[in-house]
């Protein structure tokens, strides 16, 4: 619990930040465990900075620790900088697991959104560079329907996705393409889209 208490206290120290929220279900047994222990980073950089001593802390203790990354906008938004963040992690004994198209949400997607067509675009020139454990990582979105896996382009302007987890039972698993506008950002959430299973496969 040492590690979770001295995060918390730097964490508090943070200007700006009002709250932190801990797994409810962490502790010092579950850790001794093995469980799985997820974090954020969008580069390399920021990676130095504040994470690799607490990653080599949980490793260890046992810890599988994962990464998952947000594609921002001015940030990361680059295959240079994504490959380096994740050969880096690789580098480090930190397993990529997601790298997340954000989400239509006020204060980002004006902001940091990008469209999906760039991103699969700098997510694959992203793997170019990568090793080939780092090649692992899923480039995806968390959808009302479940989490959708972006895997490439069909054509100019039609995309592949992949149910990845599903809300419901006839999505599992379920492989559909998609019109895509040259600067749409996220799949319209309507009946009639594609990601509802509502829609023929094109």
């Amino acid at each position: 619990m040492t590690y979770i208490r001295d995060t918390e206290k730097r964490l508090g120290n943070l200007p700006g930040l009002t709250a932190i929220q801990m797994p409810n279900n962490i502790s010092y047994r579950n850790i001794i465990a093995k469980e799985r222990f997820y974090f954020m980073e969008t580069n390399w950089k920021q990676m130095l900075q504040n994470s690799i001593r607490d990653v080599e802390e949980l490793r260890n203790v046992g810890c599988i620790v994962r990464n998952q990354t947000g594609l921002l906008k001015g940030v990361n938004d680059h295959g240079d900088t994504l490959a380096s963040l994740m050969n880096g992690l690789i580098a480090n004994g930190v397993i990529p697991y997601y790298i997340f198209q954000c989400r239509p949400v006020q204060g980002v997607k004006n902001q940091f959104q990008v469209p999906l067509i760039r991103g699969i675009d700098i997510v694959e020139n992203a793997r170019k560079q990568m090793n080939g454990h780092a090649k692992s990582v899923r480039f995806a979105m968390s959808y009302p329907t479940g989490k959708i896996e972006i895997l490439g382009k069909a054509d100019t302007n039609k995309m592949v996705f992949k149910y990845h987890q599903a809300k419901y039972e006839k999505d599992h698993g379920r492989i559909f393409v998609q019109t895509v506008g040259e600067n749409q950002c996220w799949l319209e959430e309507t009946k009639g889209d594609c990601a509802y299973g509502t829609a023929a496969n094109q």
